[in-house]
């Protein structure tokens, strides 16, 4: 797919709450921008300027717009619980990515229920199909599961691409520091509604500590993954979900069953002995494998390390991923969020770094009192700007936002413009880098030179 100077992808999102499918649109459109594309959410059902975005989304600090201008130059991305809207344009040429392949099925379920209670007033919708009349729809694949889905339903290679997601900087920083030989003898697990199958190993397991891994903060997650020797998932899979990459990330053995994504080697590639079929006899093994992994901790745990290996690898590839996709090169310049504030000094280093066309690309300054400064501040959608001597806009964001943004890939690195104790104090009390991501240069010197 060719992205001209032009383009402009547009990622389509269901409004108005917090879900999965948002969180990995509005993750997918970070990366676009960070590729140097011209992106835009669009925000379901669309049309008009009255959308509906959660206050959580706010904070990745993306541009949006209230419709797709259709033109064959541009691309629309759509995921797979909103296929219909694959018809919301004509010239624009589409993607459909397939995140979860089981929410597509639910999603049509339900839009047919619908459909069927005003059958004599509405016509029937136009559901996405495999057939010739879609060969010009690309499609993304998250999943080894997904992938063969596509190809099991015609969709030729060269039609299908591999873009997976990434876990969460900050998790990721957090994980690596955890100490498994501090963990306890708890088992934290995936509550699965209308399946008990998880309830019977449970039942079967006497004496184990098990947590339910839902409704909890992501600092309470961190917690509970760093604490628990092993996480069981019986799910559907519809993806690897990212659930099941944290608690591995974070040292816990997972044991899943084998539907969709934990049925192959690829997606989860755990040896055998931790996957199991939904019947009474394997419970009693599941049960018992949770006893071991009790006991026998450090081998039974040596056992996923390629499984830990590979969920770093893909995470490494993610956005490489996204740019095979659509033809375009992976930028070398460092996205930096410069922590000075926007006084003189601030926009002064952003200025020198846009002039210098330097490997570090001022994509934010950190301001957390910014409305109470003089300089010239631009709102625009939800978002703030500071002018530029050199015309330039470059946008404010607080220390919040900051590592919010860190975790996600938008900021690379922060850069401290001197050793001011200031400076120091304020990345020490107000953001969370891991030590290598924190840039020290002396501006005022080198501008001299």
């Amino acid at each position: 797919m060719i992205v001209y100077s032009d383009t402009k992808i547009y990622v389509l999102c269901p409004s108005g709450r917090r879900s999965e499918t948002a969180d990995n649109c509005h993750e997918l459109c970070a990366q676009l921008i960070r590729l140097g594309v011209e992106a835009y959410m669009v925000y379901l059902p669309g049309g008009g300027e009255n959308i509906s975005v959660d206050d959580f989304y706010l904070r990745y600090n993306l541009p949006y717009d209230t419709g797709v201008e259709d033109s064959a130059k541009n691309i629309l991305i759509v995921p797979e619980v909103a296929a219909t809207y694959l018809y919301f344009t004509k010239e624009t040429r589409r993607v459909l990515w397939w995140y979860d392949v089981d929410n597509f099925f639910r999603d049509m379920g339900a839009r047919l229920v619908h459909q069927f209670d005003n059958i004599l007033t509405k016509p029937m919708p136009k559901f996405f199909t495999f057939s010739h009349f879609d060969e010009n729809v690309e499609h993304w694949a998250q999943s080894e599961y997904a992938r063969q889905f596509l190809k099991l339903n015609g969709v030729p290679d060269e039609k299908i691409f591999t873009v997976s997601d990434c876990l969460n900087k900050n998790f990721l920083n957090y994980a690596m520091k955890i100490d498994t030989a501090a963990k306890k003898n708890l088992v934290a697990y995936k509550p699965v509604p209308n399946r008990d199958f998880t309830d019977v190993i449970k039942n079967l397991a006497n004496g184990v500590e098990w947590r339910a891994a839902e409704n909890l903060t992501a600092a309470a997650l961190q917690k509970l993954f760093a604490e628990a020797k092993v996480y069981v998932d019986f799910s559907d899979h519809g993806a690897k979900d990212k659930l099941t990459l944290e608690a591995a990330i974070s040292g816990c053995v997972v044991i899943t069953g084998k539907r969709g994504a934990a049925g192959n080697g690829v997606d989860f590639n755990i040896p055998a002995e931790f996957k199991f079929d939904e019947t009474v006899d394997a419970a009693l093994a599941a049960a018992e494998k949770v006893g071991d992994v009790l006991e026998n901790f450090d081998a039974e745990h040596a056992k996923q390390n390629d499984f830990r290996e590979k969920i770093l690898r893909e995470g490494e590839r993610s956005l490489e991923e996204v740019a095979e996709a659509l033809g375009v090169a992976v930028p070398q310049k460092i996205a930096i969020g410069i922590v000075h504030g926007i006084d003189d000094v601030g926009a002064e280093v952003a200025d020198i770094l846009f002039a210098q066309d330097s490997e570090l690309y001022p994509a934010f300054i950190i301001d957390d009192d910014a409305e109470n400064s003089a300089a010239s501040i631009v709102h625009e959608q939800n978002r703030s700007f500071l002018n530029l001597d050199s015309g330039r806009r470059l946008e404010i964001i607080s220390s919040v936002d900051a590592n919010f943004l860190y975790g996600v890939g938008r900021i690379q690195k922060f850069l401290r413009t001197s050793n001011a104790a200031a400076e120091i104090e304020f990345v020490r009390e107000n953001l969370n880098p891991a030590e290598n991501d924190v840039i020290e240069l002396n501006f005022e010197v080198e501008n001299n030179d």
